[in-house]
């Protein structure tokens, strides 16, 4: 599946539930348990609070906030447009007032991902009449694209030379800062541009935290 093949998807998704427009939503923690709907839209991992608008003739519409964020969003975003917003909110409402379509045609995704605040005042915003449209994004964006793969094997050669790093470097009396340094700084020259590394040192075996003076 590439991105045009997942767009349509959701689009033949959309036509089914009879929805003319779709908006997804996401908040600033990108928590690798739970899918984010933007960056299945887009491409894109936002620094704040984010949407895209989908309209069912495939029109699509990134929007991230900070607002300079933009710039790095453009470099990446596969949506035929691109913006940063000031103030997310006020972008929001004015990308539902663009579309000019009743709630009923209206299908939100994402309402899981952002904060408490941001939930409730968009379940305020855009009324009951919106739909709930989780199950069936999810149901046509669960397949990996060709470039997604491509990035879980290069992780994967990553993390394995990460490892094996660790292998060599550890000793008796190391930190756990001193390693994880190592194993970062190693990992990030391999191209990783993030790292969930945890650890457990000392002789009483502890659930894996992230690394202190231990």
């Amino acid at each position: 599946m590439n991105a045009d093949e997942r767009v349509s998807a959701v689009l033949g998704e959309m036509a089914q539930a009879g929805l003319e427009a779709v908006i997804a939503v996401c908040g600033s923690v990108h928590a690798f348990q739970r899918p984010n709907a933007v960056f299945l839209l887009s491409g894109v991992r936002s620094l704040g609070d984010a949407f895209v608008v989908l309209h069912g003739r495939g029109d699509s519409r990134l929007v991230v906030s900070p607002a300079w964020d933009a710039c790095r969003a453009r470099e990446r975003s596969k949506t035929a447009v691109t913006d940063g917003a000031a103030d997310i909110r006020e972008a929001l409402v004015a990308a539902v007032e663009r579309l000019g379509l009743p709630p009923a045609a209206i299908g939100i995704v994402g309402l899981d991902s952002v904060s408490f605040g941001m939930g409730t005042w968009l379940s305020r915003t855009l009324g009951n009449g919106v739909r709930r449209f989780d199950a069936e994004f999810l149901r046509a964006t669960r397949r990996k694209s060709a470039e997604e793969i491509a990035n879980a094997g290069r992780a994967t050669r990553i993390a394995e030379q990460g490892w094996e790093m660790l292998l060599s470097i550890a000793r008796p009396g190391m930190q756990e800062l001193e390693l994880a340094t190592e194993i970062c700084g190693r990992m990030a020259a391999l191209g990783a541009d993030d790292n969930f590394l945890m650890l457990s040192a000392s002789q009483h075996a502890r659930a894996v935290r992230p690394p202190s003076r231990r």
